[in-house]
Formats: C-alpha cells, sequence, structure tokens
C-alpha cells in the first residue's frame, strides 16, 4: 500500500498507508510544497503521523498530524470509516496524536506549504569538552528562534573521539539564515561546519545509514519545558560516563507546535522546549542485556529533567501511570475514545491506551 498523489493546485497529498516519509518528501517537493515528515526517510508515514510527527519542519508547519486533515480506517469490528473535522470528529481527534490505538489507517491527507526545496542545511560540529558551553548557547538561542530554524543537537563519538554537533535546517531565505546563524556559529572552536544549501529531501535522508534496519536499538526519551545550567551539566556527565554505543539527543520544539491548543487533538506536550532521548545502536545481540541495563540506570538520573514522553519513541518501561501524565487531561478522552472504537483492545502493541480505566 505505497503511493503518493499531490494536488499542487489544492495544495494536498494523499497518502497510502505502507508509504515511507521519503516518498512523501519526494512527491512533494517536485511541486515546491512540504509538510512535516519526520527526519528519517525509511520511517513510515502512517505510524510517524498518529503518534503526532516531530520533523524538522515542525516548528515552522507544526506536527505531521497537525497538518492531517483526514483518515480513512478499518476498525475493530470491520468498519471502513473516514475521519476528518466533520465525518467521526472524535475518531479524528484521536488519530492526532493517540497512536495506533483505534484501528488500521489505510490513508492520510495532508496540507502542504509552499517552501523552497533547497533549505540551509548541515551540522556544526565541535570537542565535546566544548559540549557544555555549545548547549548553554542553544538553550538561549533555540526557545526564541524563528519558526523556519530546526537545530537539533546531538552528543556521540566519532572516530577520533566524541563531540557535539548541533544539525541546522533553515527553511526560509538564505540570507536572512546566513545572518542569523552567525550567533550559532560563534561559540568555541568548531572542528567542522558543514552548512551550507542543500537539498530539503537530502537532509531527509542524512541519518538513515546511522539508523538503518538489521541493527539492533534501544531508546529512553522524555520532554523537556526547561533546561537550566546543572541540568545541562548532568547530560553532558552522564553522556561522558556511557561507552561508545551510547548518544544522546535532542528534537527543537516549540515555534507551531504551540500554535494548537493542547487539548485540540489527543498530542498534549505543546509546552515541550525539546526532546531529550538515549540512544543505542549496536551491530548484534553480544552484551546486550547488560547494556540496556547500563541505558536504564543512565537515563534514571536523567529522567527527572523531563516529563511525559513522545508516543513514537514510547518503550516498554512506561506504565499506565506514565501514560496517564504524559496525556493528562486528554487521557480520559481517549480511554473512552478506546472503548467506543476497540473495546477488547484488539490493536494493543503500540503506545496502548486501555479501553477503561485502571
Amino acid at each position: 500500500m505505497q503511493g503518493v498523489r499531490v494536488d499542487p493546485e489544492t495544495k494536498r497529498a494523499y497518502l497510502q498507508s505502507g508509504s515511507l516519509l521519503g516518498q512523501l518528501d519526494h512527491e512533494c517537493a517536485a511541486f515546491g510544497l512540504a509538510t512535516t515528515a519526520g527526519t528519517v526517510s525509511h520511517t513510515g508515514a502512517a505510524g510517524l503521523t498518529l503518534g503526532g510527527g516531530l520533523g524538522r519542519l515542525g516548528r515552522r508547519f507544526g506536527l505531521a498530524c497537525d497538518n492531517a486533515t483526514s483518515f480513512d480506517i478499518v476498525t475493530a469490528d470491520g468498519r471502513f470509516l473516514r475521519a476528518n473535522d466533520k465525518e467521526n470528529p472524535d475518531l479524528y481527534w484521536g488519530l492526532r496524536g493517540g497512536g495506533g490505538n483505534f484501528g488500521v489507517v489505510t490513508s492520510i491527507e495532508y496540507r502542504l506549504h509552499d517552501m523552497d526545496p533547497v533549505i540551509l542545511g548541515g551540522s556544526i560540529v565541535w570537542p565535546v569538552a566544548q559540549a557544555r558551553e555549545v548547549l548553554r548557547n542553544y538553550r538561549d538561542i533555540a526557545a526564541d528562534a524563528p519558526d523556519v530554524v530546526n537545530l537539533a543537537p546531538a552528543l556521540y563519538s566519532e572516530p577520533d573521539g566524541p563531540v557535539i554537533e548541533i544539525e541546522v535546517c533553515w527553511s526560509g531565505d538564505h540570507a536572512q539564515g546566513e545572518a542569523w546563524l552567525k550567533k550559532l556559529r560563534a561559540v568555541g572552536k568548531p572542528t567542522r561546519d558543514g552548512v551550507a544549501p542543500m537539498p530539503y529531501v537530502a537532509i531527509q535522508t542524512s541519518a538513515d545509514e546511522l539508523l538503518a534496519p538489521g541493527r539492533y536499538y534501544y531508546m529512553k526519551t522524555g520532554m523537556l519545558t526547561q533546561l537550566k545550567d546543572d541540568g545541562i551539566d548532568l547530560i553532558v556527565d552522564s553522556f561522558q560516563r556511557m561507552p561508545n554505543w551510547y548518544l544522546l539527543f535532542f528534537d527543537h520544539c516549540g515555534g507551531a507546535y504551540r500554535h494548537v491548543a493542547p487539548g485540540a487533538t489527543a498530542f498534549p506536550n505543546r509546552d515541550m522546549l525539546s526532546t531529550l532521548g538515549a540512544h543505542s545502536i549496536w551491530p548484534n545481540k553480544d552484551d546486550i542485556e547488560e547494556n540496556t541495563a547500563k541505558m536504564r540506570a543512565n537515563w534514571h538520573e536523567l529522567a527527572p529533567l523531563t516529563k511525559g514522553f513522545y508516543t513514537n519513541y514510547v518503550d516498554s518501561d512506561v506504565t499506565l501511570a506514565g501514560y496517564r501524565e504524559n496525556y493528562g487531561a486528554n487521557f480520559e478522552r481517549l480511554v473512552a475514545l478506546k472503548a467506543k472504537y476497540d473495546p477488547n483492545n484488539l490493536f494493543r502493541l503500540n503506545a496502548n491506551v486501555p479501553p477503561k480505566m485502571g
């Protein structure tokens, strides 16, 4: 079920639910159009959208689910329904951030936006010794950054040693971007600066090899609503205590994410400054249980900096109380919706919302 059709007149994309984000990006770029579509091109578009849908264009255009104008879905009892603001609006609300709890989505219609298919993109890299200074600067400029820029810090190890990088995606006017980015480039002494004009579809594939299928992955994440100096110190210290297979990353939020009220869709975390994630990648299962235990212990130190979670990053350690805390005022409404459309919890291998209060 792969296929994307773009209508450039109405600025809409019609996507079959087996399609990947790279297919959506490619078809939209051909018409000078775009919508928020994650950060890894081989991600499934439907799953990303149902969980909310962060992405490099999210601060400008909103979450992927904010741009989903209609869903076709088959429910647990075999009914084929359409969900939008006029047809089954309760289901439309839940599909925008509630994950795969309510049925099998077969197609999605997206709202598209005019955008130059060439952006200013790439990464600036510093030695890890400068990580505290870099993250303090990131915090100070990211909070009120223009909506057209996405800044994504990451701490990881290269062959020559550990580094901190900030990936840049500036999707607005290039001259304005070059001027604004001076404040980012002025910090410390970067060892590499790869920010330059590039096709948006190219930066959207930049993490594909790192996150390729066939490896073993483990992730812990939460939302940051603030980032103080002592929190930055803890993040850097945490990273430096872990082995080379461990990385920490941030997703830049704010901007258009906040333009939608927390109760307008099922996605609740509209006040986040960024996500914080700990991610590990192994080529095989050797020592994987021991390494996962190390990650859990390490995240136990970082978790107090965060609240809630991003549905698409959820892991098996999250309890029902964690779901309740994450969805806040939206939780009871999600439970009622689950009871209506999937009372026997057929769709449970996901960020699962129960069909009754526990």
